[in-house]
C-alpha cells in the first residue's frame, strides 16, 4: 500500500496555536511576586533635623513642595512624626504621590512634572497620633511621597481665673471638636 503525501495544517490552525503558545511564553516570563521581592519595609521621617516642619502653628509638611520628596516605594509603611510638643490630633491628613522625586522642582524644559493627592491602597492612612501619622503603600508601585497634616484650630484655653465649665451647648461628646481622636461610635 503507499503512503499518502502528508497534507499541511490549515493556515488558521498554525496561527491558533502560535498565538497561544507566545502568550503562555509572556505570562510564564512576566515578574510575578514568588519569593520575598514583593515584601515591604518600614521607614521613619522626622527623626532628624530637616526632615518635616511646621509652616505655622497648625500645619506640618514632611517636605516643601519644591525639594526631594520622600521615597515611597512598593509595600512602604511610613511612619511621620511631628515635633515634640505637638498636642493635638491630626484634622487632616494629605498625601501627594509623584511619579518623580522633585515634582514641584523648576523644570528645565518642558511642562513640570505631575503629582497627584493619593487614595486607595496607594497611600493608605493606618493611624494617627498626637506625635505621628502613618501612611501605607499597600501597592506594586513604586512613589514618592509629600505629606501635609492640618492639626486644626488650637483648643480654646482658659484664664487663670476663669470658670472651666462646659456650656451647656457645648459637650465633651460634640461632634464638632475635630481634634477629638476617633472613637469608632
Amino acid at each position: 500500500m503507499a503512503e499518502r503525501p502528508r497534507r499541511a495544517a490549515p493556515r488558521w490552525l498554525v496561527s491558533t496555536a502560535t498565538g497561544i503558545l507566545a502568550a503562555g511564553a509572556v505570562a510564564a516570563l512576566a515578574p510575578a511576586c514568588f519569593g520575598r521581592e514583593c515584601d515591604g519595609d518600614s521607614f521613619d521621617w522626622g527623626t532628624k533635623p530637616g526632615e518635616g516642619r511646621m509652616v505655622s502653628p497648625t500645619v506640618w509638611e514632611s517636605t516643601a513642595f519644591d525639594e526631594r520628596w520622600i521615597e515611597f516605594p512598593h509595600r512602604r509603611f511610613l511612619r511621620l512624626q511631628f515635633p515634640t510638643g505637638t498636642d493635638r490630633f491630626p484634622v487632616t491628613i494629605i498625601p501627594y504621590l509623584s511619579a518623580v522625586e522633585r515634582p514641584g522642582a523648576p523644570p528645565a524644559s518642558g511642562l513640570p512634572d505631575n503629582y497627584t493627592v493619593g487614595s486607595g491602597n496607594v497611600a493608605k492612612i493606618l493611624q494617627s497620633s498626637t506625635s505621628d501619622a502613618r501612611v501605607f503603600n499597600d501597592s506594586c508601585s513604586d512613589y514618592f511621597v509629600r505629606v501635609v497634616v492640618d492639626f486644626g484650630p488650637p483648643k480654646a484655653t482658659t484664664d487663670a481665673g476663669a470658670d472651666a465649665t462646659p456650656t451647656p451647648d457645648a459637650s465633651a461628646t460634640d461632634a464638632s471638636d475635630a481634634n477629638a481622636p476617633d472613637t469608632g461610635d
